[in-house]
């Protein structure tokens, strides 16, 4: 029993023409490869899936906005901010330690504006 292929979308198309044994199943890949063709060619389908890559790699950045908000918060309620050697106590060295906590806190609110910068342009194009 052969699957349908025609009822499965663009992008399911091209994982399965990548994952395919061309060997063992020669028809199939022959279908599948005609009908990732003719559904390349509707390019409204193509657009939704770069949209929805472009988006999946645009919300990684949270990722690494909360890494850095995670690290502030983490260093004031220690009491202590350490980056590889250099190590600042909110007691002993309360200039140093600030600085290090706003640079951790402005470092992420810098990569979250730009989050939202990339949201708008693909809001915007979609």
């Amino acid at each position: 029993m052969q699957p349908d292929f025609s009822k499965y979308t663009l992008e399911e198309l091209l994982d399965i023409e990548q994952n395919i044994d061309k060997d063992l199943y020669p028809e199939r890949y022959e279908i599948v490869c005609k009908l990732i063709q003719v559904k390349a060619s509707n390019s409204v389908e193509v657009d939704a899936i770069a949209l929805e890559e472009k988006s999946s790699k645009i919300h990684r950045v949270l990722y690494v906005v909360g890494l850095f908000w995670f690290f502030a918060f983490y260093s004031i309620i220690k009491g202590e901010f350490s980056l590889k050697s250099y190590t600042a106590t909110f007691a002993d060295n309360p200039l140093g330690f600030f600085c290090g906590v706003g640079v951790y806190f402005s470092l992420g609110l810098y990569f979250y504006f730009m989050y939202k910068k990339q949201c708008n342009k693909l809001k915007e194009k979609e």
